[in-house]
């Protein structure tokens, strides 16, 4: 499965040496396969309609922000306006772009392999490209994804930047090519509204455009360069927009502005560790963990040998992207996608699952080819085989996401999973003390307190749990020296508000108004720094 050689006398998408499915077949094909994947989607996660809020989900008192991608939170307010307090619309919204994703993913896989194996049977590409997309909707490294409702920001970056690939694709055959080319341009955009990841997409369709598409690569570009141009331009402008202020800005989390997190340095040396893990979780997803707190590779002996593993890889995708092989176009996009996080820019967390969402996809392509390949090759007798392990395959993946999605059902119970699975994680300690106080359980909540002091005493969100403990009991004094270290340590305006409150019931009112006004300092919408202004400051 290469392209042909430069110089062929065939048109890119055309299938001379296969027969092609009849309209009609290929009809009834689409749609069957429309309908599994709707049915992988709704058995895999019918048990996620029910998890709650978690982290920092759109809780209902949460301030919808829209400055940063800005269609994510539009969608947070369509939700809020369906369901109110209720999470089924948020959970149900998700669900739906995962399946959108599946049929973008159906749509770009069918394409390309019609580019890359024109003398392969259009039924045994269809079903190359239906066994590609089941595997990816059902693989558990998704739930992250598509149960954390936070995260669908990645879902519908995915599902624009598999609309930018297809509409490209289209263009390539069609007879109305402007009209798909201007449908990759406004998924791009909406890419750009949703997540940064849609920044390495014009780099991919070149690619495309060098590696997968039939004839001289010079050829192709210089029919289609304008198209390139006027992508790569709109692109820089929507970089602008709404890229760079956030990555360099001293607040946000990732970026160049980021301080507390690791130096460029330090993050890219800990990447091919990262990177090698996720490899295994695409062979092996176990064990999943919602929060990994990743450690920063210092020593030699943590990067190096890890380096010189994804160093290998990387020789291995340049030689065959110097080839025109659709596998080294594979490779080439697992590590293009995930380049905005697991490059050198800083962030605060070098490891997370939902990223996985879209190299995902480029991994399977290749490993369902390469065991269909093998199943014609060592086993011509049994046709069927390659589809029997794809199906296998699928059922025991779904059957993983379906016990995952299980984890997820309270906050307690996912942070559980997640401080037996990364013990050194300080924050797991603190977030799983913080469901166990809103439980009512603060005796268990302080021993996990503890802990997390000890992995991290730098930590401000221990010292407020621990100053609601110690409210609990009685000890106010002792519960404001704990929230004037965490001030110490971070401010926050609703750190500032529960200072307030406390200093209120001490009598001590001036010192309240005080922390209520620095408290609309940093965060001017604040619903409880406005309701104590109102209520008990009102001049």
């Amino acid at each position: 499965m290469t392209p042909s050689a430069p110089g062929a006398d065939h048109q890119p998408g055309t299938t001379l040496d296969a027969p092609a499915l009849a309209p009609q077949a290929r009809r009834a094909h689409l749609l069957w396969s429309v309908l599994l994947c709707a049915l992988l989607v709704g058995l895999c996660y019918a048990n996620s309609l029910r998890v709650p809020f978690l982290l920092d989900d759109p809780l209902p008192e949460k301030r919808l922000e829209f400055g940063t991608r800005t269609l994510v939170w539009a969608s947070f307010a369509l939700n809020r306006a369906l369901s109110g307090a209720a999470t089924w619309s948020y959970h149900a919204f998700n669900l739906l772009a995962h399946f959108l994703c599946g049929l973008a993913l159906l749509g770009v896989v069918r394409r390309a392999t019609a580019l890359v194996a024109p003398a392969l049977a259009a039924a045994s590409r269809a079903r190359l490209a239906l066994a590609v997309t089941a595997l990816w909707l059902c693989h558990p490294l998704q739930t992250s994804a598509v149960t954390y409702i936070s995260q669908r920001a990645e879902t519908l970056a995915v599902l624009f930047y598999l609309g930018t690939l297809y509409g490209h694709l289209r263009s390539l055959d069609s007879p109305t090519p402007r009209r798909w080319q201007l449908y990759a341009l406004a998924s791009l955009a909406l890419g750009f509204a949703s997540k940064e990841i849609i920044a390495t997409a014009p780099a991919l369709m070149l690619l495309a455009e060098c590696v997968l598409v039939p004839g001289a690569a010079r050829d192709n570009l210089r029919r289609r360069w304008r198209f390139h141009a006027l992508v790569a331009a709109f692109s820089l402008v929507l970089f602008l927009i709404f890229i760079a202020p956030p990555l360099f800005a001293a607040s946000k989390s990732s970026g160049f502005g980021f301080r507390a997190g690791a130096t460029s340095l330090a993050y890219l040396r800990s990447q091919p560790g990262v990177l090698l893990h996720y490899l295994r979780l695409v062979l092996w997803p176990h064990p999943l963990v919602f929060d990994y707190a990743w450690p920063v590779a210092r020593e030699l002996g943590a990067w190096l040998p890890q380096t010189l593993l994804i160093l290998a890889l990387l020789a291995a995708t340049l030689v065959g992207l110097l080839r025109r092989s659709w596998p080294g176009f594979a490779l080439a996009a697992f590590f293009l996608v995930l380049a905005p996080t697991s490059s050198f820019v800083p962030i605060k967390d070098l490891a997370f699952e939902h990223r996985m969402v879209l190299p995902l996809a480029a991994l399977l392509v290749p490993l369902c080819a390469g065991v269909a390949h093998a199943g014609r090759r060592w086993a011509p007798r049994l046709p069927c085989l390659p589809g029997l392990l794809a199906a296998a395959a699928t059922v025991a993946l779904a059957a993983a996401t379906v016990q995952r999605n299980h984890e997820y059902r309270t906050a307690i119970e996912l942070w559980r999973t997640v401080v037996a699975r990364a013990p050194h994680n300080p924050r797991a300690y603190n977030n799983l003390a913080a469901a166990l106080l809103d439980a009512e359980r603060s005796v268990e909540a302080e021993a996990l307190l503890k802990t997390a002091l000890e992995l991290d005493p730098g930590s401000s969100f221990v010292q407020r749990n621990l100053a609601a403990i110690a409210a609990e009991r009685g000890d106010l004094e002792g519960a404001l020296r704990y929230l004037e270290r965490a001030l110490e340590l971070g401010e926050s305006a609703q750190a500032h508000c529960d200072a307030a409150r406390l200093l209120l019931l001490l009598e001590r009112r001036a010192e309240a108004e005080q922390h209520v006004l620095r408290a609309l300092e940093l965060e001017p919408g604040h619903a409880q720094a406005q309701e104590l202004k109102r209520s008990r400051f009102r001049r």
